[in-house]
């Protein structure tokens, strides 16, 4: 019998000791580890308890020479190594719950922000871009306009006319073209004086694409610029066949031939003579009337100037409506009143024919 219970506490022993053994941090949870290492020990008196028994009856009237208690007392008894294990593995489970909780809470929060944070920078860059494309569209448009402005000085061959150089000299404008304006009203279409104008270029008619200065001049005065829709060059035939149609014809020439750098009418002499001499020009009215008009180039660089060249058209197409300027001193008295100081001759013949 003692050899049997010798037996049966060197089983509680090692069932014990494999509980102590078992480590805190294990694959398994440690509260199931509690859990199991509890329904052991609930379970271990009961064994313990019935050995234990059938032992006592036998040697009921011996006791244990070791001062130790009975079997039984030592077998319900927690051993210490027991509760030392149970002391250490709660606080243990208590610390790794709040850490196990805040490594959630960090990867919870990160996968909110970063991808959050990221999203708003991409979505400033594109704005950023956007800005970008704009400032190229705004520097494409602006580079359009000044191409455009080039193509149009290119294609005129001129500048805008000067201001003019006083305010005297304005007033002066502003009446005339009141005069000329007032005018426009006592032409019948019918009556429209038509005539041909031409640039320093044989031929080359002063159109509204080749000169709107010009052109737009002599629409002003209600004469009809038969070369005004043309295609800068016209034909000669295409000219003698208007014959009776073009009562005037207008050759502009540079300042060296008629203007501010030329010294004498005799270079614009020679022009209006090879003009007359053109073959078929003959039979226009304008050579028959003798109707043939050099005008400087000059003219047209300044209000004044475009000023003059209007009311010089309008006094040979039309010299009835303009009797009083006649009479007034004609061209030489308005070129004094609209460019006080200038004597330079700037048509041929010096007065308009009539």
């Amino acid at each position: 019998m003692v050899i049997m219970m010798i037996a049966v506490l060197c089983m509680t022993g090692c069932s014990r000791m494999r509980v102590v053994d078992a480590p805190v941090d294990s694959a398994i949870p440690i509260d199931k580890a509690l859990v199991r290492g509890q329904d052991q020990q609930d379970a271990k008196p009961d064994v313990t308890q019935n050995d234990v028994k059938s032992a006592a009856k036998s040697s009921s009237s011996r006791s244990d020479g070791d001062g130790g208690g009975s079997a039984s007392e030592r077998a319900q008894t927690p051993s210490p190594n027991v509760q030392t294990a149970q002391q250490s593995s709660s606080p243990s489970a208590a610390v790794s719950s709040p850490k196990a909780k805040k490594s959630s809470s960090d990867k919870t929060t990160g996968t909110k922000e970063g991808p959050s944070k990221k999203k708003k920078t991409g979505d400033a860059g594109e704005k950023t871009k956007k800005t970008g494309d704009k400032g190229e569209k705004v520097d494409k448009d602006t580079e359009a306009q000044e191409g455009s402005g080039s193509e149009e000085t290119k294609r005129d061959g001129e500048a805008e006319p000067a201001a003019p150089s006083s305010e005297e000299v304005a007033t002066a404008i502003r009446t005339r073209a009141a005069q000329i304006s007032g005018n426009h009203q006592s032409v019948y279409p019918c009556q429209a004086s038509r005539l041909y104008c031409e640039l320093e270029e044989d031929y080359k008619a002063a159109s509204w694409k080749s000169s709107k200065v010009i052109d737009g001049a002599i629409a002003k005065t209600d004469a009809i610029n038969i070369g005004s829709s043309k295609n800068d060059m016209v034909s000669i035939s295409w000219l003698v066949s208007l014959g009776e149609g073009v009562g005037t014809i207008i050759k502009i020439v540079d300042s060296e031939t008629l203007g501010s750098a030329s010294s004498d009418e005799n270079a614009a002499v020679l022009v209006q003579q090879s003009i007359a001499a053109r073959e078929g020009y003959n039979q226009l009215d304008a050579v028959k009337d003798g109707r043939i008009i050099v005008a400087s180039r000059d003219l047209f660089s300044t209000q004044a100037g475009v000023m003059l060249f209007e009311l010089y058209v309008a006094m040979s197409t039309y010299p009835d409506l303009y009797a009083d300027l006649y009479d007034a001193g004609g061209i030489a008295a308005l070129q004094a009143e609209l460019m006080p100081g200038d004597a330079n001759a700037y048509f041929y013949p010096a007065e308009p024919p009539h």
